[in-house]
């Protein structure tokens, strides 16, 4: 926890707290840890009425974020970053620092909430994250007997160091 309440508190330097998850012990428990975070992650540089974050998403890395609620809109042949009406960033630049990062800082481990997409984004985003990620071997997987929620409840934070743990909301198909 940066700061907060937790048990398991950052003990290091309060300027870089891109590895902070490094000083936990692995033993402990996902669930159990504070994690910082943003929501509608992605909007810094969005017209001020759709921002709702001044840091980009390399930026909140750096500060000790680890939950990003990402909102996707496939607008042409891109896939952006959005918020209400307002388009931001493009999807794969953010996937480009969030991948760079995690190889960068092993320690960590990071969690992906996507839950509203725009423009039929859904498949392309799955496919996206499937290519960069699933395929290089980079998301915890449940190849438990358990259901997703009772997964995350049991697992350490080990198991996760240098990986995704994505959610991933599509009414159509149970992917993630």
């Amino acid at each position: 926890c940066i700061g907060g309440s937790s048990r398991l508190k950052y003990q290091g330097s309060p300027n870089d707290l891109s590895s902070w998850m490094e000083e936990l012990d692995g033993a402990a428990p996902l669930n159990k840890i504070a994690i910082p975070g943003s929501h509608d992650s992605g909007t810094a540089g969005i017209c001020w009425l759709g921002e709702t974050q001044t840091y980009s998403i390399d930026e909140q890395l750096k500060s000790g974020a680890r939950y990003f609620d990402i909102r996707v809109h496939k607008s042409g042949d891109k896939l952006r970053i959005f918020h209400s009406v307002f388009d931001g960033v493009e999807f794969e630049d953010i996937l480009s620092d969030i991948k760079s990062f995690i190889t960068e800082n092993p320690s960590e481990a990071l969690i992906l909430d996507f839950q509203h997409f725009k423009g039929e984004s859904q498949d392309a985003v799955r496919e996206l994250l499937q290519e960069e990620l699933f395929d290089r071997g980079l998301v915890a997987m449940n190849n438990t007997t358990s259901n997703d929620l009772d997964f995350i409840r049991q697992l350490p934070l080990g198991e996760v160091r240098g990986k995704f743990i994505i959610f991933f909301f599509d009414s159509s198909i149970d992917f993630f």
